[in-house]
């Protein structure tokens, strides 16, 4: 089979195995830099060289139909390019010595020149071939690490999400833990937090506290609202603020055990969120609560 037919052959079987792939620019630029190739005087004269550069561009081929995107066909198409232009110019030189007959020294003299200026070039480029080489593998050894991070990363963001998924349904075992449109709701009874009247929080409390803030902690990646209720015994104005007191000292509480301040939002409401009926007893024990709402969506906190 002769240069040129098997050179046409193979790019369609090559396209065929590959589907509706499109070759990478490098391949395209090994194609059409051996074509030149085989055009030129490189059969007649290199015909070694030029059999080297057709090889190492059926390597790319196939490495092309095997995995159409990966870095290695891109290599090797690269490789296979700068054969075919090192066949090419060895041809072209060796054309140019057998061209033309000197009978004078100066002539022999300036043919040895052109050779010898052909023969740096081609020196220059093999240079020029192995550094790049060296790169291109630097650049893979790179891409590596970094695919290799990304996974070490979303490994340890399935295991935090594990974590605070795991200490939500522990706390739901001992508090009432709910989600709605808002979030995950956390409701922690007015009177095991605090005195009538009063927005300090008791000891007893404490431990509930601690179990939440230890909770939180695991939803680092959220933002948090606290929000203080009251039932509607007293004036707006003063549930506001007792509400809002209630708020901040369970947010306060929070910070110390260690849950981010930035993280965090207090405010009152009053009596305006009822849960239950205000004209029993124990409705109105239900309204007096504080709610620590996780944010549905995740903020991005240094």
């Amino acid at each position: 089979m002769s240069v040129a037919k098997f050179w046409i052959a193979l790019p369609l079987s090559a396209l065929l195995a590959c589907g509706a792939h499109l070759a990478p620019k490098e391949l395209v630029d090994a194609r059409a830099a051996y074509d030149h190739a085989a055009a030129s005087n490189a059969p007649r004269l290199v015909p070694a060289e030029l059999h080297v550069a057709r090889e190492s561009l059926d390597l790319a081929e196939r490495k092309f139909a095997d995995d159409p995107d990966s870095q290695d066909t891109v290599d090797s198409a690269y490789i296979a390019m700068r054969k075919a232009q090192r066949a090419e110019a060895l041809g072209n030189a060796a054309a140019a010595s057998a061209s033309k007959t000197f009978a004078e020294h100066e002539q022999t003299k300036t043919q040895q020149a052109i050779i010898e200026n052909q023969q740096g070039k081609l020196q220059k480029t093999e240079s020029q071939l192995a550094q790049e080489r060296d790169t291109l593998a630097k650049e893979r050894d790179s891409l590596a690490k970094q695919k290799q991070m990304t996974e070490e990363e979303r490994q340890k963001r399935i295991e935090a999400e594990k974590k605070a998924q795991d200490a939500m349904d522990a706390l739901s075992k001992s508090l009432a833990v709910k989600a709605d449109t808002r979030g995950t709701v956390i409701t922690l009874s007015g009177g095991v937090l605090f005195a009538t009247g009063q927005a300090t929080i008791l000891p007893g409390a404490q431990a509930q506290l601690n179990q939440v803030a230890d909770a939180l902690k695991t939803q680092a990646e959220h933002h948090f609202t606290i929000e203080g209720h009251t039932d509607n015994q007293g004036t707006d104005a003063i549930n506001n603020d007792l509400s809002n007191r209630r708020a901040n000292a369970v947010r306060d509480y929070l910070v110390v055990r260690g849950v981010a301040a930035a993280a965090i939002t207090a405010q009152g409401v009053g009596s305006t969120q009822p849960v239950a009926d205000n004209k029993t007893t124990e409705g109105r024990a239900m309204n007096r609560r504080v709610e620590i709402i996780v944010d549905r969506a995740v903020t991005a906190r240094n």
